[in-house]
């Protein structure tokens, strides 16, 4: 009997929508049929006819659809097939690496409810990412990271900070590879957007948590400077409206969370940004992560996990150069290995990044380390709401 998987997500980018296998990484667009037939499935309905009358499509069309289903990896035999297929999935690392994020520095001015390091640097000492080190790490992840997505050169501070941020995007422009900075529009003056753009940046998400400064700051702090945010942002849209359309680069993603904080003021963001038409240029309101407090969400509003593949795909590189297996590990627990001292190829066929995957295999980690805390994890993945459709304009 065809069974719905629980490992699936649904997203939207603009108007299309899409389901995922999170198997094996695939999706499909999904059109009316296709998500009523989907919501059938989750009901524990398996005969085609009767999915049919409920659908209002033919059993041909039905059984047409399942096929495709099963062919994804969305529809399975019975749920220990399910798991045993991620089971398989995760038990044979990508041959390399890609890199998830690049940390230029921990240094930031913010106090960010939703961030750890909202309450301060932590036990990591801060510092700022050399460029010969980049230099050096650029070759080695360059096959991996064009498979994958653009470089995020940020992590657990505000890359603006590092001075010679224009040269990092330069370098990786250079490289081959496509970049991506998230950043806090208070410290992005106009020229400073116009030395990224030159030299290279493919995408900027600027983080606007309010639209006024006691908004933003209430979120993010007095470092995020909300008045400046305000103008800095007016000012950045007015030189893309001057700009050709064919020079309108980076790809600009204006991002508002989904908090409590700033509830009152998220349809006025969307009526401000989304519809300013202009090349390159969209918005949207972001769900907090499922490993945030909480307390921060909207009533109602569930966890939005994602599901965990980072010791089996992809890592971390700090700003001293080691290497961690995600963003969920801000800390350094689990280091598994130094660029300084190693090629990343050995660090992800090391002894520590081979036990933290044995780990994860056979039994989780004990809560007091940074797997163990994460609402990614794979033992603890259920199947999303069906009826919600979140944005995912970063997508890959």
């Amino acid at each position: 009997m065809p069974t719905l998987t629980r490992y699936l997500r649904l997203f939207q980018v603009g108007e299309r929508r899409f389901v995922e296998s999170l198997v094996d990484e695939r999706a499909a667009e999904l059109d009316g049929l296709l998500h009523a037939l989907l919501r059938a499935l989750a009901r524990g309905e398996t005969a085609p006819e009767k999915i049919a009358r409920q659908v209002g499509a033919s059993p041909d069309e039905v059984q047409s659809r399942i096929a495709m289903l099963r062919d994804l990896k969305l529809v399975v035999d019975c749920e220990e097939t399910d798991r045993n297929r991620l089971r398989a999935t995760l038990s044979v690392p990508s041959p390399t690496p890609a890199t998830e994020q690049v940390e230029l520095t921990n240094a930031c001015p913010m106090q960010c409810l939703m961030c750890p390091r909202g309450q301060g640097p932590g036990p990591r000492p801060v510092g700022f990412m050399d460029l010969g080190l980049f230099r050096e790490l650029l070759p080695q992840i360059a096959e991996a990271q064009r498979a994958l997505k653009p470089l995020a050169l940020h992590n657990l501070g505000e890359s603006l900070l590092h001075p010679r941020l224009d040269e990092f995007v330069q370098a990786a422009t250079q490289a081959g590879l496509p970049t991506e900075l998230s950043v806090n529009p208070g410290l992005l003056p106009l020229e400073r957007y116009v030395a990224l753009a030159a030299a290279g940046l493919s995408r900027l998400v600027l983080s606007l948590d309010g639209l006024d400064a006691a908004t933003l700051e209430s979120v993010r702090g007095t470092g995020a400077q909300g008045a400046a945010a305000q103008g800095h942002v007016a000012a950045l849209l007015e030189h893309r409206a001057r700009a050709p359309s064919s020079s309108a680069r980076p790809e600009l993603i204006i991002q508002m969370l989904r908090m409590r904080t700033n509830a009152h003021q998220h349809a006025d963001f969307l009526s401000r940004y989304s519809r300013l038409e202009l090349p390159g240029v969209s918005a949207f309101l972001k769900d907090l992560d499922a490993n945030t407090r909480g307390d921060l969400r909207l009533a109602g509003d569930a966890p939005r996990p994602y599901l965990c593949r980072a010791p089996w795909r992809t890592v971390v590189v700090l700003w001293d150069g080691k290497v961690v297996p995600c963003c969920h590990d801000p800390w350094g627990e689990w280091i598994l290995g130094d660029l300084r001292r190693q090629r990343l190829d050995d660090i992800w066929r090391s002894d520590a990044a081979e036990r933290l995957r044995l780990r994860l295999r056979t039994g989780w980690p004990s809560p007091d380390g940074p797997c163990g805390r994460c609402a990614h994890r794979p033992d603890q993945w259920e199947r999303p709401d069906l009826d919600r459709m979140p944005d995912e304009p970063l997508h890959w």
